[in-house]
């Protein structure tokens, strides 16, 4: 909100308090307040208020998203997160992702006592994707009691960290004292990179999987 008062008063400022309406949208639940903010009815991107922020991406929230990448694209991001939806929906047990991934978090957070999960993208595009599952897991999990109050008494979640971090962090992953479970995420086809270039990070991404 400071952020949004503070690029209200320049508009304000340099234009006129009457150009606010014609220079911001908002995505809010809260539509008496965006009312007070100058905010035109027409241009609220409204949500159901259950939505949880770690999923908030695929709602209205994530118009910034559909403005950076476009229309098509974002059609296709919600396309996919439906192909997920339906693959957790319908899933086989031995098939099943999203559980075989659960079961293996519970197995090395509960079982091994591993603290830690390295995610490693080997794709500039995938750069903040470690920072988008630091909320979805450490925020949707990271708690200290259930439903009903009681405190747990097992480990609810690991702490996650990654990038392509190369030598910033890589040598304690294979030199260090401590077990970090880690996932490698590469792309098998290039888009845009060099063949070269992509398959020698390709045998890089290999390597440093052996390695690990």
């Amino acid at each position: 909100m400071t952020n949004a008062r503070s690029a209200r008063k320049a508009v304000a400022e340099r234009f006129g308090e009457a150009a606010v309406g014609e220079h911001f949208c908002a995505g809010s639940t809260q539509l008496d307040k965006i009312a007070v903010f100058g905010i035109r009815s027409d241009r609220v991107f409204d949500f159901w208020d259950w939505v949880g922020g770690r999923y908030s991406i695929w709602s209205s929230i994530g118009l910034l998203l559909a403005i950076g990448i476009g229309k098509e694209k974002f059609e296709e991001f919600l396309a996919g997160g439906q192909n997920s939806d339906i693959h957790f929906y319908r899933g086989t047990a031995r098939a099943h992702i999203p559980v075989l991934m659960a079961l293996l978090g519970i197995w090395y957070r509960n079982i091994w006592g591993y603290s830690t999960h390295a995610v490693i993208p080997y794709d500039e595009r995938l750069a903040r994707f470690p920072v988008y599952l630091q909320q979805l897991e450490m925020e949707s999990n990271g708690k200290s009691v259930d439903l009903s109050g009681s405190r747990v008494d097992f480990e609810t979640a690991p702490i996650i960290f990654g990038e392509n971090g190369q030598h910033a962090f890589f040598q304690l992953l294979h030199q260090g004292t401590s077990v970090v479970p880690i996932d490698f995420l590469v792309a098998e086809n290039p888009l845009d990179a060099d063949v070269e270039h992509h398959n020698l990070l390709l045998a890089n991404a290999w390597r440093r999987a052996k390695l690990s």
